[in-house]
């Protein structure tokens, strides 16, 4: 029970600083939203503690179903509050990124699946489908379930979904944990720390950017500068890092007008964090407005794609999914026999055929953005 035990400890800490500390929140409601979410977080872990004691006895079918139920909706739950503990702080998702934890990223759509709607629920492609739980094939800490979808009246898909449960928790409490270090570490840092300088210089990388300077030395160290501030591990899936990391893969691409297009968008994007962290610190930063010269095809193709309803789109970014890349595929087939889009098209095809994830999701990022 080491990593319950764990997590009770740094939960309680941070409970204290909630509490105690007035100045932390806009208003009474923020601060009991925040405290309700450490609660949250606490009950859940009751709930995990429960399932460790028991899940290799040997129970009957109706134990297992309370066990598994209970697990995937208090994950639910956990995951949740993390995201409210953000909201309260007026920092929303600075400090979160569990979609880049494969394992974590799948929970929502287990528990969709099992728990919530098992019997009727509509999927990403708007195919309507249900789910079969194998209760006899529930064996120590392993579930097996079936997804049944009816794709436009045409054939049944089944799908075969397996999870080890304490792999789930495993991921589960090393991203909780390292949310709850950041937010002790971020009420710290705006205790003590006047000002963090990180937006002039993201402000000078993009301006760099705009002549065609890619300066990834300069980007190297305002990532070590917020790795030490956060006191962040190097292999954290920090939503700012994260980030920095994929604006120095792009840094490393052959320069076009499409892959331009993005690298402006994802150092905006990295602006605009850095500045719900700096505003936080000090309230007083003014900010800046960055403009750039996109690529008008790729604008042309986001206002086209707004009438391509056949994809929910939440599958636009999803890169585990099966349907993000038929989207791609689809995306490719719509823009190839079109003139204008020519140069799109084999640039798409080009990303698609070497399944180069970073620039697949920066432009469906793009593509599903308002």
């Amino acid at each position: 029970m080491y990593l319950i035990n764990n997590n009770n400890k740094i939960l309680d800490e941070l409970l204290l600083k909630l509490q105690n500390e007035e100045e932390l929140f806009q208003d009474e409601f923020q601060k009991n939203m925040g405290i309700v979410s450490i609660h949250t977080l606490v009950n859940v872990n009751y709930i995990i503690e429960e399932y460790l004691n028991n899940y290799q006895d040997n129970n009957s079918n109706g134990k297992k179903m309370i066990l598994i139920f209970g697990l995937l909706q208090g994950l639910f739950a956990g995951i949740d509050s993390l995201y409210s503990l953000g909201k309260a702080l007026d920092i929303n998702k600075l400090l979160i990124n569990l979609n880049q934890n494969k394992t974590l990223k799948n929970i929502k759509r287990i528990r969709n699946d099992v728990v919530g709607h098992p019997s009727y629920r509509y999927y990403n492609n708007k195919s309507i489908g249900y789910c079969s739980m194998d209760v006899d094939r529930i064996t120590s800490s392993n579930i097996v379930y079936y997804c049944y979808t009816d794709e436009n009246n045409e054939s049944l898909q089944k799908n075969k979904t397996e999870v080890n449960m304490i792999d789930v928790i495993n991921n589960y409490f090393k991203e909780c944990n390292q949310i709850i270090e950041s937010t002790l570490r971020f009420i710290d840092i705006k205790k003590t720390i006047p000002d963090i300088c990180l937006l002039d210089e993201v402000v000078l990388l993009f301006r760099k950017f705009q002549k065609n300077i890619k300066d990834d030395k300069s980007l190297i160290q305002v990532r070590e500068i917020y790795t030490k501030l956060l006191n962040l591990q190097h292999n954290s899936n920090d939503r700012v890092i994260w980030r920095i990391d994929n604006i120095l893969y792009m840094f490393q691409l052959d320069s076009n007008e499409f892959v331009n297009h993005l690298i402006n968008l994802e150092l905006k994007k990295l602006y605009e964090l850095f500045y719900i962290l700096e505003k936080q610190i000090n309230n007083n930063v003014k900010h800046t407005k960055l403009y750039f010269y996109g690529s008008d095809i790729m604008n042309k193709l986001k206002r086209k794609i707004k009438k391509f309803t056949k994809y929910n789109k939440d599958i636009y970014t999803d890169t585990e999914n099966t349907l993000f890349y038929k989207l791609f595929k689809d995306l490719i087939r719509m823009t190839k026999n079109d003139e204008k889009y020519n140069k799109l098209s084999n640039w798409l095809n080009k990303i698609y055929i070497n399944n180069d994830k970073i620039m697949l999701y920066a432009v469906g990022s793009f593509l599903k953005a308002n």
